[in-house]
Formats: structure tokens, sequence, C-alpha cells
């Protein structure tokens, strides 16, 4: 194989201005320009070596070295960015700022983002090479919701594994076999900032505790009254009964009444508690 070295032709650094030559040719090398007449006579003999075939000026503020500037941006935040007027210098360390106060609803500041040519990464500090624009980095929160049973006497409370994101839609467990003596179960109340009340479905905003909500179940007691009579007692039922269960009526215990017999009971005096 033929390898085919190309000679570097440097000019010294008396004869460089603020311009650039550059070769389109496979055999040149970038150059600066020369601003001595004796300098542009070699650039001149270069090309007519066929160092150079072609050329084209870049001007000054192609190849600027600085100044750069950095800006942020909230990335969504609320509140204000930090300032930075410095005008930095090229490869010049550029420290980031702080969070100045940002907050975004359902994140956490996660720093600042910055793509220096090998993906974002957030950063504290940086070599600066071209005006830049930090990023704010926002990481969700998790919420998650539990089940209270409140006082339930059986069964077991559902249990939520997920994290749910702010916002995120939680759909509401069933009663799970959840019971409780003497009461109905009413479902599961959520304060959302309204006051409890029973929801199916709700949007999360913060970790949340669902509360069972049990309905008393209406009770009665039967009170026996003597009414009229002269002598003796009527009969005590200790029992509390559920509306339409069936009651069995007692006797006449040790009531008399003189000149009459007993003729059972009237179930007009009922009294709810």
């Amino acid at each position: 194989m033929l390898t085919e070295l190309v000679p570097t032709w440097v000019l010294p650094a008396s004869a460089w201005s603020s311009e650039r030559y550059f070769s389109t040719s496979p055999k040149g090398r970038a150059m600066n320009t020369p601003s001595k007449p004796r300098s542009r006579k070699f650039l001149a003999l270069a090309i007519s070596l066929g160092l150079l075939t072609s050329i084209f000026v870049a001007a000054p503020s192609a190849m600027a070295a600085g100044p750069w500037s950095v800006t942020y941006d909230a990335n969504g935040g609320i509140g204000s960015v930090p300032i930075d007027n410095t005008s930095y210098l090229d490869n010049a360390t550029v420290s980031v700022a702080g969070q100045n106060g940002l907050y975004k609803t359902g994140y956490t500041f996660g720093g600042w983002s910055y793509n220096g040519g090998l993906g974002p990464t957030v950063v504290t500090s940086f070599a600066i090479i071209a005006n830049t624009t930090l990023l704010a980095v926002w990481n969700p929160v998790s919420y998650s919701v539990t089940y209270s049973g409140n006082g339930n006497t059986g069964g077991s409370v559902p249990i939520d594994s997920t994290s749910y994101s702010f916002g995120a839609t939680v759909t509401v467990a069933g009663q799970n076999g959840l019971t409780r003596t003497g009461y109905t179960f009413g479902g599961w109340s959520y304060s959302g900032g309204l006051g409890p009340s029973v929801v199916t479905s709700f949007a999360i905003q913060a970790n949340t505790t669902l509360t069972a909500v049990w309905n008393q179940v209406a009770t009665f007691t039967m009170i026996y009254n003597g009414l009229g009579s002269t002598g003796g007692a009527p009969p005590v039922d200790p029992n509390t009964y559920a509306s339409g269960a069936t009651v069995t009526v007692l006797g006449a215990g040790t009531l008399v009444k003189a000149g009459y017999s007993f003729g059972g009971w009237t179930d007009c005096v009922i009294n709810h508690l």
C-alpha cells in the first residue's frame, strides 16, 4: 500500500490576523490568514504547489471563543429562575446556581441539567464552550393509599401497593369482607380538602388514608307497661332488636288487675333508641 505524506505549513504568530483560511483539498490543512505581504506570498506559493486547491475565509464571529452566556429554564416550575449576568470566556468554569425558590407541585427539584455533548446530566459546575441553557430537573413524588377499618370487628382492610404520581386517579377498593357488629358498611371516606366524603375514585395529591364509613343499624327495645294494673310487675325483655327482627312477646309477668283477667299485649309501645 502506498502512503502519501502531506506537509503541514505553519505561519509565525506575527503573521496571523483575525481571519482563517480553510482548504477544501484532502491534502490541505487549515492555517491562519497572513496579514503581511511576505506571508501572503507564502500562501500563494502553497496554492501554486497544489497544497491548497481552494480556500474560503471564515469571519472572526464564526470562530468566536466567547464571551458565552448562561440562562436558566424553569421547565414548568413556578417562581423565578436564577439570573446569571456573567460573560464567560471559552472553557471558563461556570458554578451552577441553586433552586432559587422554584417549585413544581407534585415534584421535587433535582438540580439543573446541562447537555455538554454527552447527553443531559445534572451538574453543579461545567466548562462553558457555547451559550448554554440549563434546564430545571423535576422528579415526580410518589404517593400511597392506605385503608383504615375504623373499628371493624371482622375482615381485613384492602392493601394498595401502588405508587401514584401527583394527580393520578385512584380507584377505591371495595368492602373486602370488612364487618362491624351493629353496623353496615357505607363505603370509604376521603378528605380531599372539602371535608370527608364517600368516594369510589379520586385524584391523589398527597399520601392518603381512606377510612371505612359505618352506618349504625337501627335497634329497638321492647318495654311492657302494666297500665291499669293493680298489682305485680310487667315482664322485662333485655334484648335489642334490629329493624325487621321477630320478637317473641312475653307473658303477663306478675301483673294483676282486680276484677279482670289478663288478655295479652298490644304492640303500640315500641320505642326507638
